[in-house]
């Protein structure tokens, strides 16, 4: 005799867990509203991410300047002669007075012409950054050199600015400004030394 549980069919009690096995992932829906999310979120991210990468770019090429004038108003105490930063000439790039973008070379100036001759040491060349072009402005008559006494003094206008190439072939003041006082230097950004916008 077949006994009565034998010929039942098994039913899973409602007390035992579902053993089938779970699919374990994303579905389709999920994935691509993530994507969508992180798109909108970079798109966003994205010019802010720009403008501080122009910002850093011209940040060090201000930084670099400082260095260069601070070592040669040690040069020049040292000497007890001028030193001179001047703009590397000819260039082609450098269309006018003002236009750094070649870069620049500091040297003692020996017989103070402003202009590196033979026998005079250079001491450093440097500004030729990436994405940064490097200019005077603010004065009528802008000199290509800027003069460092024999004493370490410095010319109180500077004027010299580190902006993207954008800004500046459209005249404009943002950017990295380079200013002093004398004897003290900093960087003011996105207006003039003055607080001019």
């Amino acid at each position: 005799m077949e006994s009565i549980a034998s010929s039942m069919p098994l039913r899973p009690s409602p007390s035992l867990p579902d053993r089938r096995p779970q699919s374990a992932g994303f579905t389709l829906i999920e994935l691509l509203v993530a994507i969508a999310v992180l798109g909108t979120v970079a798109a966003l991210a994205a010019p802010s991410f720009a403008a501080a990468l122009q910002r850093q770019r011209e940040a060090s090429a201000m930084q670099e300047l400082i260095a260069a004038l601070q070592l040669g108003r040690a040069e020049a105490v040292r000497t007890g002669r001028q030193v001179v930063m001047r703009r590397i000439e000819p260039c082609a790039a450098n269309q006018a007075t003002g236009d750094w973008r070649c870069g620049w070379q500091l040297f003692v100036d020996l017989d103070s012409d402003n202009v590196p001759d033979a026998g005079e040491a250079v001491i450093q060349h440097g500004g030729h950054h990436s994405g940064v072009w490097l200019h005077r402005t603010g004065m009528a008559n802008i000199a290509p050199f800027i003069q460092i006494t024999r004493f370490g003094g410095l010319p109180a206008a500077l004027g010299l600015v580190a902006q993207s190439p954008q800004v500046a072939a459209q005249a404009g003041t943002a950017g990295a400004h380079l200013c002093g006082n004398g004897t003290r230097l900093r960087v003011v950004h996105g207006k003039g030394c003055n607080g001019e916008k």
